[in-house]
């Protein structure tokens, strides 16, 4: 597979997510958002890296959401063509209405400013990094970066965002 490693100015990462995708036995390619958006037919499937795209200067990810080349990604994210948003990829993944994959592109979910709230008490609000544990629950072939783990198994990775407390109807999380 050739995936394209899509970044928007204030972009970063992309040197670290080059590595894991050609871990994962892919082809990767850097691809910008001033390069021509036709050539996203060439790929497989995208990856939009973290950062602080154009400098998340109204809310994480919205501008770069709103950026020409969305509308190209929309186009392959319709031929079936995966696509993967780590940090502020993935807030620009929601903010374009591709997460969680409403009809015509329509906002169902936001990513918050973080609040850190222990027994009714809001501990702290912003930017928040810390470790965690997520635990493999689908098949690992299903994914291309759990293909080398086993079923039930636990990762340890980091979380580092301002604006990542998840925020859906509840009927939509059921859904």
């Amino acid at each position: 597979m050739k995936i394209a490693i899509i970044q928007f100015p204030g972009s970063n990462c992309e040197s670290e997510s080059i590595r894991a995708i050609k871990q994962a036995g892919m082809d990767v390619q850097e691809f910008f958002w001033n390069n021509n958006p036709n050539e996203l037919q060439s790929f497989d499937g995208f990856f939009i890296v973290g950062g602080f795209s154009y400098e998340d200067r109204s809310r994480a990810g919205i501008i770069s959401s709103l950026d020409p080349l969305m509308k190209y990604i929309k186009q392959e994210n319709e031929k079936g063509k995966p696509i993967l948003g780590v940090c502020n990829g993935a807030q620009i993944l929601v903010e374009s209405g591709i997460v969680p994959g409403l009809p015509n592109y329509e906002l169902g979910m936001a990513l918050a400013v973080n609040k850190r709230v222990k027994n009714n008490k809001i501990l702290g609000t912003g930017f928040y990094n810390t470790w965690t544990n997520i635990q493999l629950s689908a098949p690992s072939d299903s994914c291309a970066f759990s293909i080398d783990l086993n079923l039930g198994e636990f990762i340890n990775i980091p979380l580092a965002h301002g604006e990542g407390r998840f925020v859906i109807e509840s009927e939509l999380l059921k859904e």
